[in-house]
């Protein structure tokens, strides 16, 4: 091996030292005319020869051509710049094929004789280059890792307040890494001193104590936002247990606190919801183990969670169903099917029916997590159902014995025409025939048996819903005031009932039926107000004028005059109706509590139009329900006039001629002999054409009775046609239907009064003298 004879800079024994630290050695000039290469050089390609120029080939194959090309350029860039360079070229050894990493350290000079030489050194680096690769690739994974994980590390050396921060902390104080970490960055972020001082207490207390420690503090990140800290440290200590280092973790936790409080306050709202259910409520795991039971159903079944979760709960359940329950449970494998089954449970000598509803529980990965459940209880409503089995049959009764009220109410009108002339006839019989005791005994007789006859036609009437009313000045707050204390326990607790009704309001009517109508809306109105829900029912009582507008839109309050009305407000804060229910509510046998319920609201619907009163109803759904009652308000003076007026004599007011009509002969005589005795002249008809033949016949007219009901031409046609020739002729209708069944067909006619049959001589007497004295409208 031949060494360089001459190389500026490079003494022979700085050669030979750099081969004594294995380190290859080589110089070529640039003409290629010549060039050494070390056995130290050698030996890191692989190759064994003269050391000389002619090996330059050998060195070059070794590497590959790109990344030898990419290397000499690097040496070209470096020569021109008058600069030594540092490189690091893979090659493949020749003698054994290994890869291996050289670093090369080269520069140019010139010799004495100006030739240009490139010379430098190369050391195998290989192990030295994998170990810091890895060292490089595990950081990354740990910054990777880190990062993922949201968690960043850090390093005190408690010496020399040297700190190191890993990337992530970096990110998680929100500082740029171009910033140096002290331990006084971390104590400036807290957010307060509180929480500063805090800190390094418990800093303190670790160094002293060598326990870990784990601290959570608010902090302020440079760019304002607050985030919630989390810092865990431990601390390194040398042999004598003196500390050296501390080192840890830190992450920014605020999401995570937000999610836990999220959950948190679900879990809360959850808990809420289910101890103020009416229900019974519970959760089971993945196994079928409860895990959550509120506190209505524990009560239900007598125990406390643990018996409860325990399975004691089975030792509730009634005998009869112990076992079908348990087949039930046995048959429902599919735990992603909902679970629907009822049974009783005995606790305490007291049996309940629970409905048991269960569906299945997913977590976010969609895999089965248990299943949510409720307890109904059902113990009232299978009663319920039991009653309204019963019920329903009593109600078809009731509607079958309203069909037959149908054929009462027309057997008592032909019974009260009958009782006309029994009754008209005895008494008649009795006071002009003259006889002896047994004769006058037994006409009393005949006169008791027709009142008594009288007396059941009423019954019959009452049975059919037309019984005459009493019409008295009622008034409507005093009685609309006792209908809290009439309902008593039927207002629930849920339902608060108030009720505003001033003295005053009085109107003309039968009391008892009107109290009966303001009680059933507000029984109604209470109804609405749903058991799991709190409500009101509001009833005013008050005096309003209205037009013939307003009267116009309520029910039956066409026609009615304007003036004065004492209005009665019904007014709930219930479920309400839709305008479909709204619409068909006053319809006989409608209802929406169930089917046969009889004529519901249309019964009141009739009271209200025999007391001359009109009904308005609005409704909303889920806002509530508002009934009007509108009745025509009775003055003081019409009260005193109603309750003082004097008796009307039984002779005629005047000796007028008076025109007779009625088809039932018994009773168009007993009612002409009545008249006649009474002085009047009577002039008969049978039926009202021939009412009015005779009328027309014959002039001069002190009045008329006619029956109502009559073959040809009734009697309110026939009183029509009467009054088209003598608009003032006074009027009186009879009939044995009461006057409230009347009353819309004498609607119209003016001067008119009304009798109800069967009635004595004498009452038809002082019906007519009312009726010519001051007759009215009905």
């Amino acid at each position: 091996m031949r060494k360089p004879e001459k190389v500026t800079g490079i003494p022979l024994s700085v050669e030979e030292a750099l081969e004594a630290l294995a380190t290859g050695v080589w110089w070529i000039r640039h003409d290629l005319s010549d060039g050494y290469f070390s056995p130290k050089f050698q030996s890191c390609f692989g190759l064994e020869g003269s050391g000389d120029i002619s090996m330059l080939a050998q060195v070059r194959a070794c590497a590959d051509p790109e990344r030898l090309a990419r290397h000499e350029s690097l040496a070209r860039e470096a020569a021109a710049r008058g600069e030594s360079y540092t490189a690091e070229l893979r090659i493949r050894r020749a003698n054994d094929g290994a890869e291996r990493i050289l670093r090369v350290r080269g520069q140019e000079l010139t010799d004495d004789s100006g030739a240009v030489i490139s010379f430098g050194t190369v050391v195998d680096v290989t192990e030295s280059a994998e170990l810091l690769h890895d060292l490089t690739r595990t950081r990354s994974q740990l910054e990777s890792a880190e990062r993922i994980g949201g968690t960043g590390s850090w390093s005190w050396d408690v010496r020399t307040g040297a700190v190191s921060w890993s990337a992530e902390t970096y990110r998680i104080l929100g500082i740029s890494q171009d910033v140096a970490p002290t331990f006084e960055l971390v104590l400036a972020s807290a957010l307060d001193d509180s929480h500063r001082q805090r800190f390094m207490q418990i800093v303190q207390q670790t160094l002293e104590a060598d326990v870990p420690y784990d601290f959570e503090m608010p902090a302020r990140r440079p760019d304002g936002q607050h985030i919630q800290l989390q810092t865990r440290g431990v601390v390194e200590r040398d042999a004598t247990g003196a500390p050296l280092r501390m080192v840890g973790t830190m992450r920014d936790v605020t999401q995570l606190r937000e999610s836990e409080r999220e959950l948190r306050d679900r879990e809360a709202r959850f808990r809420l919801l289910a101890e103020s259910s009416p229900n019974g409520v519970f959760l089971t795991d993945r196994m079928g183990r409860t895990t959550y039971a509120n506190e209505r159903l524990l009560k239900w079944f007598g125990m406390d969670f643990d018996a409860f979760a325990g399975g004691q709960w089975r030792s509730r359940v009634h005998p009869d169903d112990l076992g079908i329950l348990t087949e039930v449970l046995r048959g429902n494998q599919d735990l992603l099917q909902p679970f629907d089954y009822a049974y009783r449970i005995e606790v305490d000598d007291t049996t309940r029916w629970l409905r048991i509803r269960t569906e299945p529980l997913l977590s976010e990965d969609g895999e089965f997590a248990g299943h949510v459940g409720s307890a109904q209880d059902t113990t009232e409503e299978r009663k319920a159902a039991a009653e309204r089995a019963v019920l329903e049959e009593q109600l078809q009764q009731a509607r079958r014995l309203e069909s037959i009220g149908l054929l009462a109410g027309g057997i008592a009108h032909d019974f009260n025409n009958l009782l006309v002339g029994i009754l008209g006839n005895a008494s008649y019989a009795r006071e002009f025939v003259e006889a002896g005791p047994d004769v006058l005994a037994a006409l009393e007789d005949i006169e008791r048996a027709g009142e008594r006859a009288a007396e059941l036609t009423k019954q019959l009437l009452k049975y059919a819903g037309h019984a005459p009313l009493e019409l008295k000045p009622v008034d409507v707050g005093a009685l609309t005031r006792e209908i809290p204390a009439l309902l008593g326990a039927r207002v629930p607790p849920q339902a608060e009932l108030r009720v505003a009704a001033p003295e005053g309001m009085f109107v003309m009517g039968d009391r008892t039926e009107l109290q009966q109508v303001v009680m059933n809306f507000v029984t109604n109105a209470v109804d609405s107000i749903a058991p799991n829900s709190t409500g009101t029912v509001r009833v005013g009582v008050g005096v309003e004028q209205l037009t013939t507008a307003q009267l116009s839109a309520h029910l039956l309050g066409a026609g009615r005059e304007p003036g004065e009305y004492v209005v009665v407000t019904v007014a709930d804060t219930g479920a309400g109706m839709p305008p479909e229910v709204l619409s068909r509510m006053f319809d006989p046998f409608y209802s929406t509590k169930g089917t046969g319920r009889g004529l519901g609201l249309a019964a009141a619907l009739g009271l209200v139009s025999s007391h001359h009163g009109a009904l308005s109803a609005s409704s909303q759904v889920g806002v509530g329900t508002e009934m009007r009652l509108v009745l025509p308000f009775a003055h003081v003076e019409q009260r005193g006039a109603e309750q003082n007026s004097a008796p009307v004599p039984h002779r005629a007011v005047s000796a007028g001629k008076i025109l007779l009509v009625d088809d039932e002969a018994a009773a168009r005589t007993a009612a002409q002999r009545a008249l006649t005795r009474a002085g009047y002249t009577v002039v008969e008809a049978n039926n009202g054409r021939a009412a009015i033949e005779r009328f027309d016949a014959e002039g001069d007219w002190a009045g008329a009775v006619i029956d109502l009901s009559m073959p040809e031409m009734n009697g309110d046609e026939c009183a029509a046609r009467l009054r088209e020739r003598q608009a003032t002729l006074p009027v009186l209708i009879v009939s044995g239907f009461a006057e409230q069944d009347v009353a819309e067909r004498l609607r119209g006619i003016q001067r008119l009064r009304f009798l109800m049959k069967p009635y004595r001589g004498s009452e038809l007497v002082a019906a007519l003298n009312a009726t010519i004295a001051s007759p009215t409208a009905i």
